[in-house]
């Protein structure tokens, strides 16, 4: 959660200090109020949490819809010269390949967040599993036709290098309107972080009921209903890990998705069921 609301910071201040990169204080203070204010919507219902979190999707999705129409209107100009021979120049070695995985398991997580939070589902037999199946093809047809959209105005050489595509991207192709990049950002992030953090809740949740963490973790708020001590737990592991050290963004990332994924692989080997 840390990772996505410190990219939410840095687009948030960067809309407004556009002479020289924002400073990381300040970053990593609005990163910590986009926190808060998660906590306090998820603390407070869980029906504003979803609704929260279903706004921020449609709003995601609109988003990406500006980006491919944008995409088409360049095609339909003719700029498809980094189109012919998108994969030019890849290097197919297993340790690229891993990275790709990594990467886009990074890209989407609700087909993993979505277990977490089935006590919350109605008929989870039923709408989990579909939920997963329209979800995974959703987000990767989305990011197929995004990156063909990059590819109008950007190399892949470009693409690997801009530190923020979707900006580059509007500034060339939205004009005036360009704007409206960093913002869906923005809005992408929190969105993003709001579901991290309520999936996150809950597995704490569920870990303190079965005796693997504090049992005050497996309490809930006496009027929401919500599991307040988890998710408060959880924030602030968050604020005193990740927005106190001095660390990139992308190099915390790395550092996330390899123990997080290599964690579930490791756990059950050392695990002895009585």
């Amino acid at each position: 959660m840390a990772i996505i609301c410190l990219s939410f910071g840095k687009y948030a201040v960067e809309a407004f200090v556009t002479e020289c990169e924002p400073p990381e204080i300040v970053v990593k203070m609005v990163a910590l109020l986009a926190m808060v204010v998660i906590l306090y919507v998820n603390c407070y219902s869980v029906n504003l949490a979803t609704s929260v979190q279903n706004v921020f999707t449609a709003a995601k999705l609109v988003a990406v819809l500006v980006v491919i129409i944008g995409g088409i209107y360049k095609i339909c100009e003719g700029n498809t010269q980094h189109l012919r021979e998108p994969f030019k120049n890849t290097q197919y070695s297993i340790g690229n390949i891993a990275t790709a995985f990594y990467t886009g398991l990074w890209a989407y997580d609700g087909w993993n967040n979505l277990n977490y939070v089935t006590e919350e589902i109605k008929n989870p037999s039923r709408n989990l599993p579909r939920s997963i199946a329209i979800g995974i093809p959703l987000v990767t047809i989305c990011y197929a036709f995004i990156n063909i959209s990059y590819l109008t105005v950007m190399s892949p050489l470009e693409m690997m290098t801009t530190e923020a595509v979707a900006v580059t991207f509007g500034n060339r192709v939205l004009g005036v309107m360009a704007w409206l990049m960093p913002l869906s950002v923005t809005i992408s992030t929190f969105g993003a972080a709001n579901g991290t953090l309520f999936a996150a809740g809950r597995l704490c949740f569920a870990a303190s009921r079965e005796g693997h963490l504090l049992d005050i973790l497996s309490y809930v708020h006496v009027r929401r209903y919500t599991p307040a001590p988890g998710l408060i737990f959880h924030v602030s592991i968050q604020s005193v890990q990740k927005l106190s050290r001095q660390t990139e963004t992308s190099d915390t990332r790395r550092y996330f998705m390899s123990t997080y994924y290599l964690h579930p692989k490791v756990v059950p080997k050392g695990a002895r069921t009585p």
